[in-house]
């Protein structure tokens, strides 16, 4: 499995990791746990850390998860930091998600900086 998801809750936030090769069928899975997660704690700030992945999803597949995003069981309070890869291919397809998630309504960012994001997240919070 080269994803792994977690509650924080000293943080409020749910985290997603991602390692290795990384297809659409496991950013899916993942995406699955991450709303059970954020439904039974109410919980929709995400922190998603794409650092060490070698990101295999080609951009329709990318497109298709965004759009995803209003038929799931998801809020539009939904905010989502994206750590992005190290590699240029790997943040260009993040850079991809951030772009299509904002166009449909989406609060999506990217950052290089885990603190960052975190910082970012945190001023969504009550």
């Amino acid at each position: 499995m080269a994803w792994n998801v977690r509650y924080l809750p000293e943080e409020g936030i749910i985290e997603e990791t991602f390692t290795g090769y990384v297809t659409a069928a496991e950013v899916g899975a993942s995406e699955k746990e991450c709303f059970k997660i954020a439904a039974e704690k109410d919980v929709w700030l995400f922190l998603t850390d794409m650092k060490n992945a070698d990101i295999k999803v080609s951009v329709t597949e990318i497109f298709n998860v965004c759009q995803g995003y209003s038929t799931e069981e998801t809020k539009r309070s939904m905010r989502v930091a994206t750590i992005r890869p190290t590699d240029h291919k790997g943040r260009e397809s993040v850079g991809f998600y951030e772009t299509a998630c904002t166009n449909r309504g989406w609060f999506v960012k990217n950052f290089d900086e885990r603190d960052a994001a975190i910082e970012w997240l945190r001023g969504f919070q009550d």
